[in-house]
């Protein structure tokens, strides 16, 4: 599941939020896949249209206090989110926009039609972002205060992890295959490292996007490193979290994220991490506290963070130990709900 869509989900299925509000809510689904964001059909623009009714239908029977919108920042996606906030703005001016990406100020410098629109979508209204920087995306549009909220997931049991001085490293990725993803720049960096450390091991965990298996396996291939990397598919649940507690290292190589919850999850099991240093994951990750970063499409700048980890058991036992006590301090469930529901009534009462 896309992480916004997750992450609505739990807002519409928060107990704390169905307790303190009478809901009624709307999922419009556009995409069968992962492969399919961002592209424009003929399907999705006939869902456009009858949703839009049935937005309209809704809004006049049920009359709500407060109209809760996950907006898209880019794309087709944003025209048509634009069209459905002009229609909620006729019936009901209390409106919340909680974004989940970014682009919308570096996509206004450059077109006008989208500047003028974002005016007209962020004005007056409440917006919601998932961290301090990603506000720069939409201050200059808006002229009420602008709330964060960092997303939260549901913990696992608190364990601690066993950091043991091991004969090898294993780097573990989760990552839909995309390329803005990272992952070809993963692959480089640990071809770099492997020249290196002949101790070291890479697991990939994803879903295929825009990258096939057959993409990843011959660019693994080309590298001669079809021994020391294994690429395991997409895996859920327990699957997934027994890939999480062997792992060494934690590594996500993304070119562009608004506030990815695979770091959460790493942070949850007390993994080291290594990411790139895009802004919004700078509100995750604190260079040499809690992970290290490295700067983005530098695969040689990447293999030295990684060579730099597994070389100092130390560093990894401390790093891991301290992102899983900023994970339980801020980045838990309930605190999400917590915050969620303290925004919902703060814009509620003004």
């Amino acid at each position: 599941m896309h992480g916004s869509s997750f992450m609505s989900e739990l807002v519409v299925n928060s107990p704390k939020i169905q307790e303190q509000f009478i809901t009624e809510t709307l999922p419009l689904r556009f995409v069968k896949g992962l492969g399919n964001i961002g592209k424009w059909s003929f399907l999705k623009f006939w869902r456009a249209i009858t949703y839009a009714f049935i937005i309209i239908k809704t809004l006049l029977k049920f009359r709500p206090d407060l109209v809760y919108f996950t907006n898209s920042p880019a794309g087709f996606a944003f025209y048509r989110d634009a069209f459905y906030i002009f229609l909620i703005k006729q019936i009901n001016r209390n409106i919340a926009l909680h974004l989940h990406g970014r682009g919308i100020k570096k996509q206004s410098e450059s077109n006008t039609i989208f500047r003028k629109l974002a005016r007209y979508i962020f004005k007056d209204v409440s917006v919601i972002c998932l961290s301090q920087p990603l506000t720069q995306d939409v201050n200059s549009f808006t002229t009420k205060p602008i709330f964060v909220v960092p997303n939260g997931i549901p913990s696992i049991a608190q364990e601690q992890k066993n950091y043991t001085k091991l004969p090898s490293v294993e780097f573990l990725c989760v990552s839909n295959l995309m390329v803005e993803k990272g992952i070809l720049d993963l692959i480089a960096a640990f071809s770099i490292l492997s020249k290196k450390l002949p101790n070291v091991t890479l697991t990939l965990i994803g879903k295929e996007a825009y990258l096939t298996v057959q993409d990843i396996q011959a660019f693994i291939d080309s590298k001669g490193l079809s021994s020391r990397i294994q690429y395991v598919g997409a895996k859920y649940g327990r699957e997934k979290e027994a890939y999480f507690r062997s792992a060494d290292v934690f590594v996500f190589a993304s070119h562009n994220e608004a506030f990815p919850l695979v770091l959460l999850e790493a942070m949850q099991f007390g993994l080291p991490i290594i990411a790139s240093n895009v802004t919004s994951i700078q509100a995750i990750i604190q260079d040499g506290e809690n992970g290290l970063l490295a700067s983005k499409k530098n695969p040689t700048h990447l293999a030295e963070c990684m060579e730099r980890l597994a070389k100092d058991y130390i560093l990894r036992k401390q790093v891991g130990e301290q992102a899983q006590k900023i994970f339980y301090e801020c980045y838990t469930l309930p605190t999400f709900e917590e915050n969620m529901s303290n925004v919902f009534n703060a814009i509620s009462t003004k």
